[in-house]
This record gives structure tokens, sequence and C-alpha cells, in this order.
């Protein structure tokens, strides 16, 4: 902010819109305390029910007033352009005049997926008039508030020792990750034996896998991709390759309608956090193997 405009004061607002929502900050101005020469709007925005192809416009407001000259006191202060010159008239009937706002804009940006973890942005086209320059910073973050649940037995396919082995496990699904134990009862008492990061999934849709692929009946499968361990090889369930590891998840369920409850589950699990988690791995098309 330059400080060429001692003889005026500025006022500031910003505006959320979302669709017809509207969210206003509270007004600053260039009497308030700065750091640094900015000015800093405390105000945390929360936007509920949104999808993820948001588009959310901030809308930054000016209001321009000049000081009053001290040798000027008796005299009637004069009024700057753009501030209301005529008072608000009362009809007898409750209605009120509407006038215009005495506030312009100065500045917008829309806001999408694409700009979630972007914190500046410069203002450019900013009024030769207004004492804003720079850029504006800001901090969003998105969160999932539907959160997909799924708990019960699969019987996962597991490495052990180069050879093939079934376990069942109990299978927690929340969040963006997939968490198994030995038992129901560990599940609150015990750290899980593992858990898959669905965030590292780059399997387009779970559904059943053929039986030439696995004999198993109402077997799915998901792939995950990690970074490649120091000296790890190809086994059963992972496959290296230059600095990444892909590893499959074999899981059975006990009949063909829990299989069908789980691929859901899973699907839409990956749907949500496709949409709104921004770091979370697109899926790649991959060739099945027999196992």
């Amino acid at each position: 902010m330059t400080t060429v405009h001692d003889m005026n004061v500025f006022y500031y607002v910003i505006l959320i819109r979302n669709g017809p929502q509207v969210y206003a900050t509270q007004l600053m101005s260039t009497h308030d305390p700065m750091v640094r020469g900015s000015l800093d709007f405390p105000n945390m925005i929360k936007l509920n029910n949104i999808t993820s192809k948001f588009e959310v416009s901030l809308e930054l407001y000016e209001m321009k007033i000049c000081k009053e000259k001290s040798k000027d006191k008796k005299k009637k202060q004069k009024k700057c352009k753009g501030m209301p010159s005529t008072p608000v008239s009362i009809y007898p009937t409750g209605l009120s005049d509407i006038h215009t706002s005495s506030f312009s804009l100065t500045w917008s940006v829309v806001l999408t997926m694409k700009s979630i973890d972007k914190t500046s942005f410069t203002m450019e086209r900013v009024p030769y008039e207004s004492p804003l320059i720079g850029s504006i910073y800001l901090r969003m973050k998105c969160m999932m508030e539907t959160n997909i649940s799924e708990r019960g037995f699969l019987t996962m396919f597991e490495d052990v020792s180069g050879l093939g082995a079934w376990h069942r496990r109990w299978c927690v699904l929340s969040g963006n990750k997939l968490k198994y134990w030995k038992y129901p009862d560990d599940e609150n008492r015990k750290d899980p034996i593992g858990y898959i990061d669905l965030k590292r999934c780059i399997t387009e849709k779970v559904g059943l896998i053929s039986r030439d692929v696995c004999a198993r009946p109402n077997t799915f499968e998901m792939c995950t991709v990690r970074p490649l361990r120091p000296g790890e090889e190809d086994t059963l369930t992972t496959r290296k390759h230059t600095t990444m590891a892909t590893v499959r998840h074999m899981m059975s369920a006990d009949t063909k309608e829990e299989r069908i409850l789980w691929c859901n589950k899973v699907n839409q699990a990956l749907d949500n956090i496709r949409s709104w988690q921004p770091d979370a791995l697109r899926p790649v098309k991959m060739n099945n193997q027999a196992m």
C-alpha cells in the first residue's frame, strides 16, 4: 500500500460471492494499524454445500473520504466524490430511498479448485487513485463434508515370503484410507495392521476382476502408487518402476451383495477424494495379470 494519499482516508471491504450467497468481511481503513504496509482482514469465511466445480468471486470494494483540515474546522467539511450528498428519506410507509453505494469495485478474482493452493494474487488494473499496489494474500482450504464410510470383513491377498496367501481382515473405510485389523475389537484398541491410501489410488473404477486374473469369487482390486524403496524388487503384489512402485490390493468379499456394496463405497470415496483433494493421483489404465 502506498502512502501518497495522506490527505484521504480509504475504506475497504471484501465480498465473497458464491452464487446467491454473499459474505462480507469487516470494514478496514487506511487509519487502521498496518503490518509492513498492508491491511489485514482477520475474517475466516466458511462456504458450505459447494460443488467441486465451484466458481467463487472475491471482490474488493473501496471508498475514499477526504480528511478535514484543522484550519477549516469552522467551515463545512468538503465532500469527496462518491460520498452521498443527500440524506436518506423515510416515507410514511416505512420504505426508504435506494441510493447508489459509495463503495466502488477496485479489484476482483474468481476462485476455483485450480487456485485452491495459491496464497497470493496480483492486483492488476487497480484504479490510479487507489493506494493499493502489489498482491492480495489469503489462505484457502477445502474439506469434504460427506464422509463415505463402511466396515466389515474382507479377505485380502498378501505376499508372504514370496508366497501368496489370503488373510481375513476387519476393514474400515473412512476418509481417504481403508484401514484393516485382524479382529473387530482391535479397531479401538490397536493400530491397524496396515492401510490403503486412496489418495494414491490410480484405479479408475473398482469392480469385480476376471476369474482369469483371480479364481477366488467376489474379488475386486485397486492399485496404488508409492515411492520406490532402496533395493526393492518385484513381488507378487508390487511392481517397481524407475522411481515409483505400483501395489496391487486384491480383496474378496464373502458374498456378491457385500462385494457390490464395498465397490460402490470405495468408488464414491475415490470420486470425492479426486474432486476435492488436488494432490490426489489421477486414474491410470493398467493391464491386469493373473495372480
